[in-house]
């Protein structure tokens, strides 16, 4: 049972909408509201449809639009919703006066209206004003009750909830660690579809494809859990004249599912709890027995007889409160397995820890690049990895981490263009990291190149940029004035000013190491901020 026509229009965004044709048929019943995505829809509706449509399938094709009309009173359809503003300057004339003729509403929609302002709210008024056959509802939902899914799983369920609305359903999960039964070779919900459930937060007809070329019409129940979808469940074969009933029967289970979902949920945060503690006690805390974290270890896969190297990714704003990597690790975890199912995921210090058993190099490189590029796909922003070293045992293990640590902490200042950075690459860097007195390093660079700094601070000559250009170019006047985008001549007078500034003369070795390990103090000073 749905509303008259004439009733909706006074819901939500429709208020603000105007009707502009088919006057006469305001009486309209009005059971479901739907959006027109692809240029056949009409062999999709089931009748009484409230249809919203921008007419962007058929923009381009006035008489496609004009032969829509005469379609959508054979499917029974109650009223068109068109949004102009966009894909068309105005809807055609000969458009409006098939709709008067054949006793279908237009109903034109302001460009500041969205189609959520509409579809929320009337579906909302629909499935309150909708009588549900209470008896059979009960009994489905007693059914439903009695069955345990902690016992028997999602399948006796699912097929139980397919007996009771006759029709095809396929459950399907949003995230990698709740498991279903996946057999059915479905293509995911777009985006849109994904976003249009989140926010009506009930079933909705839509169009799904059983592959790439096979559409069909189906019914698409959400579960969520906090505000978040995390799973669906997808109805076809559904029959229009018991819908009522499956709508509020698939609801009932939608609640249902979410209770074991959220079992699962918080099952699987209590694990992931569990390993970043046990990663916390194997790479940072050397006073547990090594026997304690060998076995707490085969828990998580770690085979203390291979040889591994670790990786710590880090996004740009790792400093930040939120941890983005402890967010998202379901799904970076579920992507990196895909990789190398040996390797072992966790979250230390708001930083991703990678545990990557040692194959050979050639396949190590690529396994690499596929966590970057993973890794940079799943927190839609910039990431840096920090590469130790290949180590065997636990000594090992927290070995490579410290490796990572710095290379990841220390090598985006001075490898600014690479996105993985070996530990080995730090060249003396490794070695200035070792010095734990920073008072004696802040002495240091400032001893070398303190009034080289202080001197840009007051003038456009940017000393300490041409001096470290000149030792990257490998001392050629020439090849570091072209870097620099200035004369040979103008080079030697900068380099002039920095030994007359700094005492230091670039043709003694030993004042020349002191400038250049100046530079590779200053810059690691600043690195480690």
């Amino acid at each position: 049972m749905g509303i008259p026509l004439k009733n909706i229009l006074n819901i939500g965004g429709l208020r603000e909408c105007k009707v502009i044709a088919g006057h006469k048929a305001l009486n309209n019943i009005v059971t479901y509201v739907t959006v027109m995505e692809v240029p056949d829809i009409v062999k999709w509706l089931k009748g009484n449809e409230l249809l919203l449509t921008s007419l962007y399938p058929i923009k381009d094709n006035v008489e496609a639009q004009i032969q829509l009309i005469e379609k959508l009173k054979e499917a029974g359809t109650a009223a068109l919703a068109i949004k102009p503003s966009r894909f068309i300057e105005k809807i055609p004339e000969e458009m409006k006066k098939k709709a008067d003729k054949y006793g279908i509403t237009i109903i034109e929609i302001p460009e500041k209206i969205s189609y959520l302002d509409i579809l929320s709210p009337v579906m909302n008024a629909i499935f309150n004003k909708k009588i549900v056959l209470q008896e059979d509802l009960e009994q489905a939902t007693m059914l439903l009750n009695e069955i345990s899914l902690t016992r028997s799983g999602f399948n006796e369920f699912i097929e139980t909830l397919a007996f009771l609305t006759k029709s095809k359903i396929y459950l399907e999960s949003l995230v990698p660690y709740i498991k279903v039964d996946d057999t059915t070779e479905m293509m995911p919900l777009s985006e849109e579809q994904l976003s249009e459930l989140l926010a009506i937060q009930r079933p909705l007809r839509m169009i799904r494809y059983l592959n790439k070329n096979q559409a069909e019409s189906c019914i698409v129940t959400p579960i969520i859990i906090d505000g978040y979808l995390f799973g669906t469940i997808t109805s076809w074969d559904y029959n229009i004249e018991f819908m009522e009933v499956d709508l509020a029967i698939q609801e009932k289970a939608s609640r249902l599912l979410s209770l074991e979902f959220l079992r699962q949920k918080v099952k699987y945060e209590i694990e992931q709890q569990y390993k970043s503690e046990y990663l916390r006690d194997l790479l940072l805390n050397e006073d547990i027995d090594t026997r304690d974290l060998e076995e707490r270890g085969r828990l998580y896969g770690l085979k203390e007889t291979l040889p591994y190297f670790l990786i710590i990714i880090r996004d740009k704003n790792t400093l930040n409160k939120n941890n983005i990597f402890s967010e998202r690790l379901t799904k970076v975890e579920a992507l990196l397995k895909e990789i190398d199912a040996d390797i072992i995921i966790g979250c230390l210090r708001k930083s991703l820890i990678i545990m990557v058993p040692y194959k050979n190099q050639k396949i190590n490189a690529k396994i690499l690049d596929r966590i970057y590029l993973n890794s940079k796909k799943v927190i839609h922003q910039e990431v840096k990895l920090g590469v130790g070293s290949t180590y065997q045992g636990l000594s090992g293990l927290r070995k490579s981490y410290r490796e990572a640590e710095k290379a990841v902490t220390i090598g985006p200042a001075i490898k600014k263009d690479q996105t993985i950075i070996y530990f080995e690459q730090l060249g003396v860097y490794r070695l200035i990291s070792l010095i734990k007195e920073k008072k004696e390093l802040n002495h240091f660079y400032e001893e070398a190149i303190g009034d080289l700094l202080k001197y840009d601070q007051e003038s456009d000559l940017d000393l300490v940029y041409t001096i470290e250009q000149y030792f990257k170019c490998n001392e050629s006047l020439k090849e570091t004035a072209d870097k620099l985008y200035i004369h040979v001549n103008t080079l030697k007078y900068r380099l002039q000013k920095i030994k007359s500034l700094t005492g230091l003369s670039l043709q003694k070795s030993e004042e020349k190491l002191m400038l250049h390990m100046g530079l590779k103090v200053f810059n690691y000073h600043y690195s480690s901020q």
